[in-house]
């Protein structure tokens, strides 16, 4: 599982990328480093599935199986979609071994799942993302705040922080700096 959950993850790492470049080309360059913090967050969970050999299929369980398993507690889950979730969870349990089809069967029945697929075995993406060999944390701080709409994004990310035009425009120096985050950010996740 652990192999699925890298592929899928490597996918959307290769998208959020892509999407930092239209967005930088089309004139919205201050809205990219979202696409950047994204970035990080795949980071974050290919490290969390691999980190622990020993575990990396049920992680990759854990990540493959949230929405499923989230779906599942969802008090306006219809009859048919429950049959759905549960069809789909019990295709990759079948694909774990003994031991870890034990522990997947048991967090599916969780009556309340954890808000991140890591926990309780990382405590944060902080905590996930000290273990890279990449210095990122800072970087993520500092994403996270333009990804909630902080002004220090309008600072860092604006080549004219200035101007109240809402309409799109150049920003050659912003555009350079985001996209080479997101070039190195996308070489990260693909490592991983």
């Amino acid at each position: 599982m652990s192999s699925e959950a890298l592929n899928v993850l490597s996918y959307y790492a290769v998208l959020a990328h892509r999407g930092v470049r239209t967005l930088c080309e089309e004139g919205w360059a201050p809205l990219a480093p979202i696409f950047n913090r994204t970035q990080l967050d795949i980071l974050a969970n290919c490290i969390a599935v691999v980190q622990d050999r020993s575990i990396a299929d049920y992680m990759g369980f854990k990540y493959m199986s949230d929405f499923h398993r989230k779906w599942l507690t969802d008090p306006a889950i219809t009859d048919p979609e429950k049959k759905e979730a549960e069809a789909a969870l019990a295709l990759m349990v079948k694909n774990l071994t003994a031991a870890d089809q034990m522990k997947a069967n048991q967090l599916i029945t969780e009556a309340n799942p954890r808000v991140y697929f890591f926990q309780p075995e990382y405590a944060s993406t902080r905590a996930i993302l000290d273990l890279s060999p990449h210095p990122i944390h800072n970087l993520y701080k500092m994403y996270s705040g333009v990804t909630h709409g902080n002004f220090s994004g309008k600072m860092l990310f604006d080549d004219d922080p200035v101007a109240e035009d809402i309409n799109p425009r150049e920003h050659p120096k912003t555009s350079k700096r985001v996209m080479v985050t997101s070039s190195r950010l996308c070489d990260c996740d693909l490592e991983c």
